[in-house]
């Protein structure tokens, strides 16, 4: 029972040990110095032979990787193909962040691409994730995914919303310079929301703040939100100088320009707002063709105002058009759609897991109750086998006291055999100890005595079998053993065995020479040895 124990331990710690494989430590160092070093990540992504990556787990992390630090390094990509593969790869796995990372980064592949229905599922899926999490950083991050979702595509409401949520968690978190970046773009949405004042308050809250952290990015972007929403307001005179200060950086652009332009016209500065006009013209957007008709207007160049006017109108129809398109309605019910096929598959999942390890619990419980039955027999049977060995025992027990009384017999028998030859030797010297002829009594006696043990052969067969039963069958074995000896021969052997010595032997023998004991002893042990008795040494250690 132990060693199956040993072994299902083994097993199992071989199963984790397998599932807990370390990624890569190529990709776990770019992706530690992702956030401070975005340069060096993909220098160390880049240098890694992708082809050459064979587990899934290290594939999907390197795809996560190498998406995360091009977008880091301002590098746009409209292809999806790398990032779907973290994203499919981290959705089937425990891994949380990694998912909601993977998510956040497919939206904003699918935004530069200009996908925006997908970007804002892909948007969505991350800004949930990050909030079961409760990561606030990325909280505030996808959040400003789907305002910029919304925006890009006149969701002036949605974009709001998420404007708000993305700057409170920077505020909570006081993180800059995130948290005045969130401002500058709370500040933007105001402005399409149609809340200029809070816009501009927020603007120039911003200026504020840059007075102290300067920022030219961030500074280029408050002046522009001012200038426009002093345009909105009609207060052209007061956008001018936000204006021109925006147009003089390096980030100005056609649609600055086109502002400016716009502010100069309704100022009465006419030359410089044709002057810009001019340049702008080749662009041909809907911003220059704005410009050229409010100039032209204002200059009463009717038919010229009314061509890029018609200009104007064809290129907001066809923005109007894309807007039509882009169904954001739908793609957020194709979410929902979504989540709820994520939420049936997870309890499907979650059932097929069940019943996994309910069937390995029953295995397992029925291994234990095998082993536990087997252990149950193995000891009955254990129990049993020592009762019948017990059982033995007594038997034996009883046996050998039997013997054992048997034996007291034969010995008392034997003593008072013994006993008798000294009795009546006693008796004899008794009734002739003050006679003459006491000494010739005792010898008669002990004469008698040799006579008996020599010649009477139911006392020699008596001696024999008392051997026999004291000695394990030493008489019975040596005459099966030695067939053809004579008598004198059994007689010797038998003496020996009782211990008499070779004097003593010579008269039960009657023999005058006490020599001629000695040669047959050596006679008979030379046949001992020649013969094929197992019992030979035996036999041969009584004769010494």
């Amino acid at each position: 029972m132990r060693h199956t124990l040993h072994i299902i331990i083994i097993i199992t710690m071989a199963c984790l040990a397998a599932c807990s494989r370390h990624y890569d430590r190529r990709l776990i160092t770019a992706e530690s110095v992702m956030t401070e070093h975005p340069d060096s990540a993909l220098a160390i992504l880049q240098a890694i032979d992708s082809t050459s990556i064979s587990s899934e787990k290290d594939r999907a992390l390197f795809a996560l990787l190498m998406t995360q630090a091009l977008d880091k390094n301002h590098i746009n990509i409209t292809d999806d193909s790398l990032i779907t593969i973290a994203a499919d790869y981290y959705s089937h796995q425990d891994d949380r962040h990694r998912d909601m990372l993977s998510h956040y980064y497919l939206g904003r592949v699918h935004f530069n691409a200009a996908d925006y229905p997908r970007s804002l599922l892909s948007m969505h899926n991350a800004h949930e994730t990050a909030t079961d999490i409760n990561d606030k950083f990325w909280c505030a991050m996808t959040a400003k995914g789907c305002a910029a979702v919304y925006n890009a595509t006149f969701k002036t409401t949605e974009a709001l919303i998420y404007s708000h949520i993305e700057y409170d968690f920077f505020a909570a978190l006081k993180l800059q310079p995130y948290l005045d970046q969130s401002m500058s773009e709370l500040a933007q949405a105001h402005l399409y929301y149609g809340d200029y004042d809070r816009s501009i308050d927020l603007s120039r809250q911003l200026l504020d703040t840059l007075a102290i952290r300067p920022d030219k990015t961030l500074e280029y972007e408050a002046k522009k939100n001012i200038g426009q929403t002093l345009i909105e307001q009609d207060k052209y005179t007061e956008a001018v100088p936000y204006l021109e200060y925006i147009c003089k950086t390096d980030m100005a652009s056609s649609q600055d320009s086109s502002f400016l332009g716009l502010v100069y016209s309704r100022t009465g500065q006419l030359e410089k707002a044709q002057k810009i006009s001019d340049a702008i013209e080749s662009h041909k957007d809907l911003h220059s063709y704005y410009l050229k008709y409010d100039v032209s207007k204002a200059n009463g160049s009717l038919t010229d105002a009314l061509t890029a006017l018609k200009s104007y109108d064809s290129i907001a129809s066809l923005n109007l058009n894309e807007r039509i398109k882009t169904d954001l309605g739908t793609s957020v019910i194709g979410y929902y759609s979504y989540k709820n096929k994520l939420i049936e598959n997870d309890i499907q999942l979650a059932k097929f897991r069940m019943i996994i390890i309910l069937i390995i619990g029953v295995i397992v419980l029925t291994i234990i109750v095998y082993i536990a039955l087997r252990y149950y027999r193995k000891q009955k049977r254990q129990i049993s086998e020592s009762m019948l060995i017990a059982e033995n025992m007594k038997e034996i027990l009883t046996l050998k006291e039997h013997e054992c009384s048997a034996a007291q017999h034969s010995i008392r028998e034997l003593i008072n055999t013994k006993f008798d030859l000294f009795d009546n030797l006693f008796k004899a010297y008794y009734e002739s100890q003050h006679s003459s002829s006491a000494k010739k009594h005792i010898s008669n006696e002990v004469q008698r005595i040799i006579d008996t043990l020599s010649s009477d052969s139911s006392t020699a067969l008596q001696l024999e079998q008392d051997i026999d039963e004291h000695c394990s069958g030493i008489m019975s074995h040596f005459r099966h053993d030695m067939p053809n000896l004579k008598v004198a021969d059994y007689r010797l052997f038998l003496y020996s065995v009782l211990g008499f010595s070779t004097t003593a032997i010579s008269l039960f023998l009657k023999v005058d020479k006490i020599n001629s004991v000695y040669d047959r002893k050596k006679r008979l042990k030379i046949k001992i040895k020649q013969s094929e008795s197992n019992r030979k040494d035996e036999y041969l250690q009584y004769l010494n």
